[in-house]
């Protein structure tokens, strides 16, 4: 049960991740090419 748990919590976690990633992507970009 317990890593069960575990491993929702680590998809959570890596789905927060690349929600956020792609999210700052495109700022991130245009940063990059106004500099």
């Amino acid at each position: 049960m317990n890593s069960l748990n575990n491993d929702k919590v680590k998809r959570l976690l890596y789905f927060i991740i690349g929600v956020l990633f792609f999210a700052f992507l495109p700022s991130v970009s245009r940063l990059l090419t106004q500099s």
